[in-house]
């Protein structure tokens, strides 16, 4: 983490990402995480998850997270099927938004820049006290309107 101790930040990940952030959050406790925004999280043992990627010890955590979590998925990704990701939302105590048809929510899913994902990413963040910026490079104070 490079922001300042005590400032409220919002975890954002997508795929991958979210596992690696779910376990961080168990592993290290949540510090000045207050929220975190996980999207098209993938089901490492389905059957099209990245070789590579198990190789790496990607693994699901399968207890609650210790901050309030939404999770966005499409109901056809192909990295994980509704069901499992409806059971995984429940476990992690997480509000989960299904979104419809939009594949694994990436660049080919052709949402562009995503102003729904921006709208859900407020609603969390107004929830949990996080201001409403982003960092926007390797400045620590650098912040912009989300």
């Amino acid at each position: 983490m490079t922001r300042a101790e005590g400032t409220p930040t919002t975890l954002v990940a997508h795929s991958l990402g979210c596992l690696t952030a779910a376990s961080w959050l168990v592993g290290q406790g949540p510090g000045p995480v207050v929220g975190a925004l996980l999207v098209a999280v993938p089901d490492p043992s389905g059957p099209v998850f990245p070789a590579a990627a198990t190789a790496g010890g990607f693994r699901t955590v399968r207890r609650r997270l210790p901050v309030p979590v939404t999770v966005v998925a499409s109901n056809d990704d192909p990295y994980a099927t509704p069901e499992w990701t409806r059971e995984l939302a429940a476990t992690w105590g997480a509000e989960l938004i299904e979104i419809g048809g939009a594949g694994h929510l990436n660049d080919a899913s052709g949402l562009g820049t995503w102003p729904e994902g921006r709208r859900i990413l407020r609603g969390l963040m107004r929830r949990t006290g996080a201001a409403a910026t982003r960092s926007c490079g390797a400045a620590p104070a650098c912040t912009r309107p989300v």
